[in-house]
Formats: C-alpha cells, sequence, structure tokens
C-alpha cells in the first residue's frame, strides 16, 4: 500500500452547489467511490468558495496516481491526484 494525494476542485460556484453542498466527508466519497482508494481522514477544505479539498488516499501498489486521476468523475469536479 501507498499514498497518494488528491486536490479536488470544482469549475465553478455552481458546479459544488450542485454536487458537493456542505458535507466534504461525504463529497469525497462519492467522488473516490469505486476508484479502489481507501479515504484517510481529516480531510481539508479551504475557506473559499468554491473549496479546495485536499485529502489523502491510500491504493494498493499496483495502482498509480495517473490511474486514479484519469478516471471518470463527475461533470464540475477536477481531480488532481500525485505521489506522496
Amino acid at each position: 500500500m501507498h499514498n497518494l494525494t488528491a486536490s479536488i476542485r470544482f469549475e465553478s460556484e455552481r458546479a459544488w452547489e450542485d454536487f458537493a453542498q456542505d458535507d466534504d466527508e461525504k463529497t469525497v466519497e462519492e467522488i473516490f467511490r469505486g476508484k479502489d482508494v481507501t479515504i484517510m481522514k481529516p480531510i481539508s477544505a479551504t475557506r473559499h468558495t468554491p473549496p479546495v479539498l485536499e485529502v489523502t488516499l491510500e491504493a494498493a501498489d499496483d495502482v498509480e496516481a495517473e490511474d486514479i486521476q484519469r478516471a471518470k468523475y463527475p461533470d464540475g469536479v477536477l481531480v488532481h491526484v500525485e505521489e506522496d
């Protein structure tokens, strides 16, 4: 297993309102559902609107950051993943 860092941004305030609302933990769980990663807590969020969410992910050794970054995400959600 290894750790990755993910930054989650929203294309617009509208995208954030439509998808995320006010529950960062639920939002992150939804974004990474089915991506073969474990979400490590806590999840941090900037204080501006829309926020940028930062989260550490745990993934199997054969799962690369690029694999997770290339995955399909909801419209308006931008995900950047880096190896730790």
